[in-house]
């Protein structure tokens, strides 16, 4: 049976599972987050560039008379990354507005801003600030505008199982399935595994003999495991209330 999950942040955290209607779960799993909501969560954090390359699987720019120009997502949160060290990077989502991501920077970091400009296929801009609206619509998006794909929740579950630490032999004998490689959003992301309990593990938990779990000095992994739970307690909210008179399960995290 599918199951909602709603975490909360307690001296013994607990998971709460609520059953849901089928198609609801595969909706709210496999739609792609609304990029309204993943604008919200990029403005929020304190390494936006870190966010918004978990969130967007791909992006391009809309051209005139020509074919959108695909951009590298990961590059491109890289580099604005370095410019938001001693610059000013907003991220503006409001529902009565436009998205959109302005982008500011000193003398000194120009090369930067030059490959971003470059890589977005734009002018660099003598004022030395980059006005770039988002959307996720190709159909509707205007020349110069950023096109952002997002992933699912369904996505961000495989990128963290990607970088889960697997034996082989649970490989083998069918326990667990071979995944892809991580890619570039899970390349900073560590769940580790062994036989024996941790000893003091952000979150943990046992399956088939083995200990799973995110360090607590892993903040990378940490801010992985912050943004997908929270992504699920908002997606699902909806579907949580419309069955609120159904069972409740309770269960206590490892730590």
């Amino acid at each position: 049976m599918p199951l909602s999950t709603s975490i909360l942040v307690e001296e013994n955290p607990t998971i709460a599972y609520v059953p849901l209607d089928g198609e609801q779960f595969i909706r709210e799993l496999l739609f792609p987050i609304p990029l309204g909501l993943a604008m919200l969560l990029v403005a929020d954090d304190y390494e936006p560039q870190s966010i918004f390359a978990i969130l967007i699987e791909k992006m391009s720019v809309k051209q005139e008379g020509a074919a959108p120009r695909t951009v590298d997502a990961a590059e491109f949160a890289r580099l604005l990354g370095e410019l938001d060290l001693h610059g000013s990077t907003q991220w503006v989502s409001d529902p009565n507005q436009e998205n959109a991501v302005v982008i500011r920077w000193s003398d000194a970091d120009e090369p930067v801003a030059r490959k971003l400009a470059g890589l977005l296929g734009l002018r660099y801009p003598s004022d030395r600030v980059l006005r770039l609206r988002v959307t996720d619509s190709a159909v509707e998006a205007v020349p110069g505008e950023l096109v952002l794909s997002t992933r699912s929740i369904g996505d961000l579950l495989r990128v963290g199982g990607a970088a889960m630490d697997v034996p082989s032999e649970h490989i083998d004998t069918g326990l667990a399935r071979a995944l892809p490689a991580a890619s570039k959003a899970g390349r900073h992301i560590a769940i580790q595994g062994s036989r024996s309990r941790p000893d003091d593990p952000y979150v943990a938990v046992k399956l088939h003999g083995r200990w799973y779990w995110i360090a607590s000095t892993d903040i990378r992994t940490k801010r992985f495991f912050k943004l997908l739970t929270t992504l699920i307690s908002v997606r699902l909210s909806d579907s949580i209330q419309g069955n609120s008179q159904g069972p409740v399960l309770t269960i206590p995290t490892a730590r």
